[in-house]
């Protein structure tokens, strides 16, 4: 007899089971390949993704779409490995990172930046890979931990489609290149060691030895003394060891939190002359002009814990006009979060209290926008965040959770090992910043080391630049050596003005670093090596300012190094 053939209603079902089958089957034979070629694909498969995105995206050679903070990250770390201590607007993780760099290219970030990006490209993205696949193993096995490593390469590309056609280049041109560290900011080295502290974290929930929770807080110390306001992160970890309620890896990791922090105030007291989060003052009128604006002062610094509402009301109606949806996004980290949560209390406190902290604090701050895409680049550090509520939303499925079985944490490396990591992070996180910062002496006005220009960003005087003039019929003939530096193509802006004409400097307090404005307007623009200029008849004082953007545009971008002055007397 012929087998009659099978219900048209049950016909789906019979599709799904066998499509569920094949899954199935397919994840059985992947979980038997060997777990370094898998990784070492998938990292193969981001270096080439990102590689497509560096050569596609618009640059100047190595010279990406940057905040800008990069100069201050690169002018701190030269001028402290030079002995002398700057207005600590930025923490001292990444600036001193810098300062080896610094110290080998001199003091023109172009320089230095091909090393820069390649140490992250080279290095860091890895080192986040392998720390997304480690947190994703930890909470669901082997193909949870591949699961969270494939999203985490694969959302930020998706993103490009998720945007609208008229902030796609904004994204692809300026979001992308600073989330995948083409820069010199901090966002995305920052970014990396809270992925790495959050997977050793994880560890210590699953009963992992004391090295990791000490561990766990010195990395995430560092993050916090690369750009400070990363202390949002801890909001998670607080949720998290208030659930286990286990006080010895509070207490190890708050040993491993508790230096940096104390470095960072040290190196604040230093540069300000005062904690501004502990202290209150005014900007100090210095000799030379008006003071600058002073850091957020008057008791304790909590501008960011006082959101501004109407902002972050603001920012999500931006998001709908840019992005294909805002509800899916806020639906998608509420539904991760809630998944995480029905898998492991702990886990789900520690990723939603690091995501929305971020989320909503940063968002409903004044510091950033989502219409040129800056507040994308603050938000960098939660972005690992997002990606695990994204990737946990299959744990809503019946069954599911249950049928996952989370890696044991194992040992690496001897007893031995482990604590010479630990010694050896003490003395490069630490020891070292507090030695440079302690030796420091603060910066005077006197001194011709550096200047804010083109706003508030501080630029090197690098001192073999040197200009030289000669006059004749009232026309001053300007030429400087050309700067070729091995990041890109730099153009050129000649400043002006009277001589005798004193910077704008500033004090926090008279036993702070004084930062000092350069007030010269910019008299030509140029490529060349050389300018003429006739300006009216007196003493008049030169500088000329090497600058460079990813656009390569004349008009645009920061000034880089700035040459020693050069006084000229037209008749």
């Amino acid at each position: 007899m012929k087998a009659e053939a099978p219900a048209a209603s049950t016909a789906p079902a019979l599709r799904f089971r066998r499509g569920a089958g094949r899954v199935a089957a397919a994840a059985a034979a992947l979980e038997q390949v060997p777990l370094r070629y898998v990784l070492g694909a998938l990292v193969a498969a981001q270096w080439l993704a990102v590689l497509a995105l560096a050569r596609t995206v618009t640059h100047n050679g190595w010279i990406y779409y940057q905040g800008g903070d990069q100069l201050w990250y690169y002018t701190t770390g030269w001028l402290v490995v030079h002995g002398h201590m700057p207005y600590a607007l930025v923490g001292y993780g990444w600036s001193l990172l810098m300062a080896p760099f610094a110290l080998v290219f001199g003091p023109n970030v172009a320089d230095a930046l091909p090393a820069i990006v390649a140490l992250q490209f080279v290095i860091l993205l890895p080192v986040a890979l392998l720390a997304m696949y480690g947190i994703g193993s930890l909470i669901g096995g082997r193909l949870a931990g591949y699961w969270v490593a494939l999203l985490w390469i694969v959302v930020p590309f998706a993103g490009i489609l998720y945007t609208n056609a008229g902030y796609h280049e904004r994204y692809t041109e300026v979001t992308l290149p600073q989330g995948f560290g083409l820069t010199g900011m901090a966002d995305f080295a920052s970014m990396v060691l809270l992925v790495v502290s959050t997977y050793l974290f994880l560890r210590v929930l699953a009963g992992a030895g004391w090295e990791d929770a000490v561990l766990a807080g010195l990395v995430a110390g560092l993050a916090i003394a690369a750009k400070p306001s990363n202390a949002f992160y801890l909001a998670g970890v607080v949720l998290a060891f208030a659930w286990v309620r286990r006080r010895l890896p509070v207490l190890l990791y708050g040993a491993g939190l508790a230096p940096s922090l104390l470095v960072l105030a040290l190196w604040k007291w230093r540069g300000y002359g005062y904690v501004p989060v502990l202290h209150a003052a005014g900007g100090v009128r210095s000799a030379a002009g008006a003071a600058l604006a002073a850091p957020p002062l008057g008791g304790l610094d909590l501008h960011y814990l006082n959101p501004d509402w109407h902002r972050l009301s603001v920012q999500i109606g931006q998001l709908r006009e840019h992005f294909w949806s805002a509800r899916l996004v806020e639906w998608t980290t509420i539904a991760g979060s809630l998944a995480l949560l029905r898998r492991s209390r702990p886990i789900g406190l520690l990723v939603a209290g690091w995501f929305f902290s971020y989320a909503i604090f940063k968002t409903a701050s004044a510091e950033g926008s989502i219409d040129d895409s800056s507040l994308l680049r603050l938000l960098l550090p939660a972005a690992p965040a997002f990606v695990l509520t994204i990737a946990a939303i299959p744990l809503l499925l019946p069954r599911l959770p249950g049928r996952l079985r989370p890696d044991a944490p194992a040992a690496w490396g001897s007893p031995r090992l482990r604590r010479g990591v630990i010694a050896a992070c003490a003395v490069v996180f630490v020891l070292v910043p507090f030695g440079l910062t302690a030796a420091a002496s603060p910066l005077q006005e006197t001194q011709d080391l550096a200047f804010t220009v083109d706003g508030n960003m501080p630029v090197p005087v690098d001192p073999g630049f040197r200009p030289t003039a000669t006059v004749a019929s009232g026309v001053v003939h300007l030429a400087w050596p050309e700067q070729k530096p091995l990041g890109g193509t730099m153009f050129y802006r000649v400043l002006r003005s009277r001589a005798g004409h004193l910077p704008t400097c500033t004090r926090a307090v008279p036993r702070g670093a004084a930062t000092c404005a350069l007030d010269m307007p910019v008299a030509r623009y140029t490529f060349a090596t050389s300018a003429r200029d006739r300006p009216a008849s007196g003493r008049w004082t030169y500088r000329i300012a090497a600058a460079a953007n990813w656009q390569n545009n004349i008009r645009g971008g920061d000034a880089y190094i700035l040459s020693r002055a050069l006084t000229v007397t037209i008749p």
